[in-house]
């Protein structure tokens, strides 16, 4: 069993297979498919400051930019995950993330497995950058996801748009 000594986190985590055990901060155990970003992962605050999504907590207030108001962190999902995608656009930025993960195009949210060089990806301010190259890329560390108020169910991750637990785990309902 692993241990984390931060406040506020749980005391373990396992993989298995494709999914993963998650640690609901408020809510005990929860087994869902970790549709989760490295734990290194920036994510933008509603007071327009940026910190590490592992140090996000409950009760925090995220950028959204989908909605003009900013949103509340209710839930923080942590798995560990042996791979990730690494998703490289034309402008440098980067987004390390489980296949499962929403990331937001000109065509509307698809999972990160689905991107090609094809995709734009949307950026806040209604930007959006080329996607330039998407690959597997070992990883075996922890990943985090949020879980928002509201309906949007969007936040904003190393400055593209992504999707919350609550829209990931919808969109594989629907397939």
């Amino acid at each position: 069993m692993e241990k984390e000594n931060k406040p506020g986190l749980p005391d373990s985590l396992s993989a298995m297979g494709g999914q993963c055990d998650t640690k609901c901060l408020n809510s005990g155990v929860r087994r869902a498919v970790c549709g989760c970003v490295a734990e290194d992962t920036r994510i933008a605050l509603a007071d327009g400051c940026e910190r590490e999504i592992k140090d996000v907590r409950i009760g925090e207030r995220v950028a959204n930019e989908r909605l003009d108001h900013p949103v509340t962190v209710t839930n923080i999902m942590i798995g560990v995950e042996q791979m990730l995608y690494c998703l490289s656009l034309a402008n440098g930025s980067t987004l390390m993330a489980t296949g499962t993960h929403p990331v937001l195009t000109e065509e509307g949210f698809k999972p990160m497995q689905e991107l090609t060089t094809k995709d734009s990806v949307r950026t806040p301010a209604k930007g959006s950058q080329q996607v330039k190259d998407i690959t597997m890329v070992k990883y075996e560390d922890r990943v985090y996801n949020l879980e928002l108020s509201g309906d949007s169910h969007a936040m904003v991750c190393n400055g593209l748009i992504v999707g919350d637990f609550q829209m990931e785990n919808n969109m594989l309902m629907k397939r």
